[in-house]
């Protein structure tokens, strides 16, 4: 029963947590960079920030949003392929 219902009805949230998850880490990993880091990318946004230099700083929250976009595509897309079942639930929702 486990492996036949209620796993495979599991996985559709769980792949949705995991998409919450991916965008709530890539936060929290840049604004430890802010606060304790020496380097890495929050620490070079907060240090070009400090001085005035938009552009680096820029750049760096640029960087984010990508990693983030990806991360969270790449959490699609392997939902998409290890749920074949979830397909026409999402899309008759209209979302995706």
């Amino acid at each position: 029963m486990f492996w036949h219902v209620i796993w495979p009805a599991m996985l559709p949230q769980l792949f949705v947590a995991m998409r919450i998850s991916i965008g709530t880490a890539v936060l929290v990993m840049v604004a430890v960079e802010f606060v304790q880091a020496s380097e890495g990318l929050g620490y070079r946004i907060w240090h070009s920030w400090s001085l005035f230099q938009a552009d680096r700083m820029y750049v760096g929250v640029c960087v984010v949003a990508l990693m983030g976009f990806l991360l969270t595509r790449a959490v699609i897309w392997t939902s998409y392929l290890c749920l074949p079942w979830a397909r026409h639930e999402r899309n008759a929702g209209g979302v995706e």
